[in-house]
């Protein structure tokens, strides 16, 4: 099912998400990539409302609290007496970046439309999602509520859960969804996969940067463990670590505001400084969401001065050069054809590699 419907949904929201419609991150400027399709981005945040949508059949309407809902709609076939839905993609064309030899062009490509299928299974109020792939059914189903009991036609709510047939155990329910709600609206012609992302809320509880997990794997790091760092974890919230212990050396927090942090680790002093931390919700192009990152860290002993740059792009024509080859994420796909391809799909540069040798080499030792 992840692959059907959820392909359909999630991905606006997660690929790469999960991936991609606009917001700052914090007080800073933020680096926000427009696209032809996605003219209003700027408005989030600002006492507007919007909507917009592009060629892919996708729309998005930006609410007057920064809410933002992505909408995509498609052809569906119901069997009634069968339970099976079938679903398929609108889109003619996708504008993607495409690999030709050494180059890469920015060009619309014919999208090979393999409908998906589904059966469904209704249980008292709640329906059940059954994804069937290459002809066997799906153990375990998406679980769906608050359409009408019994009727397919009706707008019905991913709660998060997926059900096992076998065990008839429901799972994974305690994911998070605080920030997003999935729906989808199903009528007799029209299958429609509604993303509800309420993104003011995620900025402002993912803005903690300075007691995040990038500051978990610092400390890491600065007591001579090797742990992974990289920019995109100063998004995910931790707590302040004030007292904690690595590896025998204890943290003291000598002085702390949202952008910095001068902290003691095993008798050694540091300061490390947020410079930019700007994160972006970008929709564009074929069932495509993606998360725009921009990073720049700063980590100093007195003596030696570390320094962090981790940028991470959705791709647009700006970006399809083959200078920037070295820095693409690429993936293959198939034209309506069924010729096979390779595309770039987003950009992604950092210095990961020589931030970590730096810290490590000003660790405790």
């Amino acid at each position: 099912m992840k692959k059907a419907l959820f392909a359909i949904a999630i991905s606006l929201a997660f690929a790469a998400c999960g991936d991609d419609s606009s917001s700052n991150a914090n007080d800073n400027s933020s680096t926000v990539i427009d696209t032809p399709t996605e003219s209003d981005s700027s408005s989030v945040g600002k006492n507007t409302s919007t909507a917009d949508s592009n060629s892919s059949g996708i729309e998005k309407v930006i609410s007057k609290n920064g809410d933002i809902t992505i909408n995509a709609s498609h052809s569906i076939l119901v069997d009634e007496e069968n339970h099976i839905l079938t679903i398929t993609a609108d889109e003619k064309n996708a504008d993607l970046c495409v690999k030709d030899g050494d180059t890469y062009t920015w060009k619309p490509m014919p999208i090979y439309k393999i409908p998906d299928s589904v059966k469904y299974e209704f249980h008292n109020d709640t329906l059940m999602f059954f994804n069937i792939r290459n002809g066997e059914i799906d153990k375990s189903a998406e679980v769906l509520v608050g359409g009408a009991p019994g009727n397919i036609y009706s707008k019905w709510t991913f709660t998060g859960c997926l059900y096992y047939a076998e065990t008839k155990e429901l799972k994974w329910c305690e994911d998070d969804y605080t920030y997003m709600q999935v729906y989808f609206t199903i009528s007799e012609d029209r299958f429609v996969s509604s993303i509800l992302w309420h993104w003011e809320k995620y900025i402002t509880d993912k803005s903690n940067y300075i007691n995040s997990a990038f500051m978990e794997s610092l400390y890491s790091n600065l007591s001579g463990i090797d742990a992974d760092i990289y920019g995109a974890l100063i998004f995910s919230p931790k707590t302040s670590f004030e007292g904690d212990t690595i590896d025998h050396n204890t943290i003291k927090i000598i002085n702390m505001n949202s952008k910095s942090k001068d902290f003691e680790l095993g008798g050694k002093k540091f300061t490390v400084e947020i410079l930019q931390a700007d994160l972006n919700l970008i929709q564009t192009g074929y069932d495509r969401g993606s998360v725009n990152m921009e990073v720049q860290v700063e980590v100093t002993d007195g003596k030696t001065t570390c320094n962090l740059a981790y940028q991470k792009k959705y791709l647009d024509e700006s970006l399809c050069k083959a200078e920037n080859a070295e820095f693409f994420n690429t993936a293959d796909w198939k034209d309506d054809d069924g010729n096979e391809f390779i595309h770039a799909y987003n950009f992604e540069k950092s210095n990961n590699a020589e931030f970590k040798s730096c810290i490590q080499s000003i660790a405790v030792q």
